[in-house]
């Protein structure tokens, strides 16, 4: 949880100091984004009280979910900032396909459980919600390479969040915890320095070009 918070609050000096510049809009969505995160941490370590959800793992999803949303809004607004875009059918595919590995690995996990059955559909909603981060990220990766890493951050975070969905539907695995986390901490580390360093890609880019 100390580390995401850290991962926050760099998001935010981040946006700070490039207030200024058109990128900046995609900056602040990857702050809020990872603000979200950290809150989800802390609801679902039973550290926060509000909002009062009836099970902490619906407050963390809630909060993660929203944070996803944030994350994809980052991507989308490299349109406003004068970034190279890909063409909306190629990211409509990419979403979908992530949708198909989203659906088939939740089946996998969730409905080959006879435990937790109340967050099935719920985690459900969620899952197809994190699929689409990589989505676009991917599609916007695919197009314009400095934005890659942070797809990368997406694609670890996807698959941190199906070893949380097999802790949470069946027995853990042997060190399913500390791969969980790295992958998780990995993806997180990724998406908000990988956004910096596209940033200064695009910044130098800008100075080459005049």
């Amino acid at each position: 949880m100390v580390s995401c918070l850290l991962l926050a609050l760099a998001a935010w000096h981040a946006w700070f100091y490039n207030s200024s510049v058109g990128f900046s809009k995609s900056l602040f969505w990857i702050a809020v984004g990872m603000t979200l995160g950290f809150y989800g941490d802390s609801h679902v370590g039973s550290r926060l009280w509000w909002p009062p959800f009836p099970h902490a793992i619906l407050g963390g999803v809630t909060l993660f979910g929203l944070g996803h949303m944030a994350y994809i809004a980052a991507c989308l607004r490299l349109r406003s900032s004068g970034q190279v875009f890909p063409p909306v059918r190629k990211i409509w595919g990419q979403v979908l396909l992530w949708q198909i590995v989203g659906l088939v690995g939740w089946a996998a996990i969730a409905l080959s459980s006879q435990t937790e059955q109340q967050l099935r559909w719920p985690t459900l909603l969620y899952t197809l919600l994190v699929a689409a981060t990589p989505g676009v990220s991917n599609a916007v990766g695919r197009h314009w390479a400095p934005w890659r890493w942070v797809a990368w951050g997406a694609v670890l975070f996807f698959v941190s969040d199906l070893l949380l969905a097999w802790q949470l539907f069946h027995q853990p695995f042997f060190m399913v915890d500390e791969l969980t986390w790295v992958c998780y901490g990995v993806g997180q580390m990724l998406i908000v320095y990988g956004a910096q360093w596209a940033e200064q890609s695009a910044r130098t880019d800008s100075v080459e070009r005049f």
